[in-house]
């Protein structure tokens, strides 16, 4: 769950960066520009806000990425379009790319909520996308009042630029330290067999997953096969994921 916070947050920095200061720097490369264009490019924010989930499901089923794997990839592809953007300076180069980024942030949601579902039960699931959804407007505020005052010494590209590196930072971090540390831990858990706090049915925890109707006396399993990458591998009650 923190893994999400994070990215909740990331994920705000990142669209308050731009969403807010793009039209200002579409006016800074080109003064004269028309009006046209801020109304086409609102349309395109809007297209790809539709295209966006709908393509990154056929990328992953073809492709075979977890859902978790989305969430660690996706944020490195949108700051390294924030980063790109800092450096450009022309219009017809830069709607593409702004298009690009919007394609790319929009392919987050469903792989967040994807995660959110499998890491809550039902009583608390609405608790857990409210706090998500906190986080992600803690980074938006925070970056805009932040950015707000620093425009006032500072370039948007250059704050571009500085938000991109800030961003891809944390998030490469965050992939390594996963990949180091966790998910090695995960698999020597899930490879040998573990004690079932169900003492009345032991063979319902064990290496290969949970029975369905056991799958209650194993919540404090859960969590360490959640740090894991993939999903579809646990039968379907036994709610989360598992490595792919």
């Amino acid at each position: 769950m923190a893994e999400l916070l994070l990215v909740g947050v990331l994920a705000g920095v990142s669209i308050a960066a731009i969403d807010l200061f793009w039209q200002p720097r579409l006016r800074e490369i080109a003064p004269d520009i028309s009006y046209a264009i801020f109304g086409w490019m609102t349309f395109g924010y809007f297209a790809t806000a539709i295209l966006g989930p709908l393509l990154i499901g056929q990328i992953a089923k073809a492709l075979n990425i977890s859902p978790r794997r989305q969430m660690r990839l996706i944020p490195l592809g949108f700051f390294g379009v924030i980063l790109a953007l800092g450096f450009i300076g022309s219009v017809p180069v830069f709607v593409p790319v702004y298009l690009a980024f919007m394609l790319l942030f929009s392919m987050l949601s469903p792989a967040t909520f994807t995660l959110i579902n499998e890491a809550s039960e039902n009583h608390n699931r609405s608790a857990m996308q409210s706090l998500t959804s906190l986080t992600f407007t803690l980074g938006a505020g925070t970056t805009a009042l932040g950015l707000s005052w620093i425009l006032r010494s500072s370039s948007l590209y250059a704050l571009w630029i500085g938000i991109a590196l800030f961003g891809i930072t944390p998030t490469l971090g965050k992939n390594l330290y996963m990949r180091r540390f966790a998910e090695p831990e995960i698999k020597q858990v899930i490879k040998r067999p573990v004690r079932c706090p169900n003492k009345g049915n032991p063979s319902s925890c064990h290496a290969g997953g949970w029975a369905e109707t056991d799958a209650r006396h194993c919540a404090a399993l859960r969590p360490l096969a959640g740090a894991a990458g993939g999903v579809n591998s646990f039968p379907r009650g036994a709610g989360f994921l598992s490595l792919s």
